[in-house]
């Protein structure tokens, strides 16, 4: 987590807190409510949801404001495994007065991967991709200033690359080697800052080294789909265990020319959702696909 969150006074604003559990155990976060667990700065600070752990805020006072939260791991039985406590600050500062060519919006994240996104990665095996991130503005003279990021030991981004051929999009190299010894969850969040010194959301990556994904073995529909594609099938080489977590786990679909996401299903409460040992079945019932001609 960022140790510091910037916002602007006078919104409410969603702060996402990134969680992960190398075992796959449900997780959930909570405020703290002892001094053993948050000190002096008990206070809830507004409404709290478990999982995924978002906090809406109210910015009302310009200054710098204390969070306390826990972060616990539960068994089959609901029982507590682990509880770890996180504390951040929030820094609330006066908002920004445009200029006429200014975008009054935060830059975002748009990457190679959706947020939330867990990829598998090998020890001792140089990882290479890119961050991207948009100023949602055309015509402005809003630029892309800087990304912060918490990232695992042995990151490494390169400098930020202004697209010629789009002004408003920005790409960063970022390449990892993980060793042996970080096998397991690893997480990489980003969070972008424009030149007037705003701050977009944080976005979080989650990285498993040395556990491999599973192989897609059949896929129903494959090539060009109708328009009224509504079942969809996806076969592994391995069983697929429903989430145990009670939502946020969903598959999605993306405009291929924007990246953009265009639908999602929640595969953990969805009554669309059916999973056999290695196979998942699901409808997107009522939903018409845009056909889009690709010029060869």
């Amino acid at each position: 987590m960022n140790p510091i969150v910037q916002v602007e006074v006078g919104k409410v604003h969603v702060i996402r807190i990134p969680m992960a559990d190398s075992d796959g155990d449900p997780i959930q976060c909570r405020w703290g409510n002892s001094t053993e667990e948050c000190g002096s700065i008990c206070a809830r600070k507004g409404p709290l949801r478990s999982n995924p752990c978002e906090l809406t805020y109210n910015a009302s006072q310009i200054g710098y404001h204390a969070v306390a939260l826990v972060i616990e791991d539960f068994d089959s039985n609901n029982n507590v495994l682990s509880a770890i406590p996180l504390q951040f600050l929030i820094h609330i500062v006066n908002a920004t007065t445009p200029n006429l060519t200014d975008c009054p919006e935060t830059p975002v994240y748009i990457g190679e991967w959706p947020q939330d996104s867990c990829i598998g990665v090998e020890s001792n095996t140089t990882m290479h991709s890119n961050i991207q991130i948009r100023i949602p503005c055309k015509n402005t003279s809003t630029t892309l200033d800087d990304i912060l990021t918490v990232s695992p030991t042995g990151f490494i981004r390169g400098e930020i690359i202004r697209d010629p051929s789009d002004q408003n999009l920005y790409t960063i190299p970022i390449e990892w080697t993980p060793g042996s010894d970080q096998y397991g969850i690893n997480q990489l969040c980003i969070t972008p800052v424009d030149s007037q010194q705003r701050t977009g959301s944080q976005v979080c990556l989650t990285f498993q080294v040395d556990i491999s994904p599973p192989e897609f073995v059949h896929l129903i529909p494959m090539g060009l789909v109708p328009a009224t594609q509504s079942l969809w099938i996806i076969e592994t080489d391995r069983d697929i265990v429903e989430p145990r977590r009670s939502g946020g786990v969903h598959i999605r679909f993306f405009e291929r020319s924007s990246n953009e996401e265009v639908y999602r299903i929640d595969v953990t409460n969805d009554t669309n959702v059916f999973y056999q040992p290695r196979k998942i079945i699901f409808f997107t019932t009522g939903y018409t696909w845009e056909q889009v001609r690709i010029n060869s």
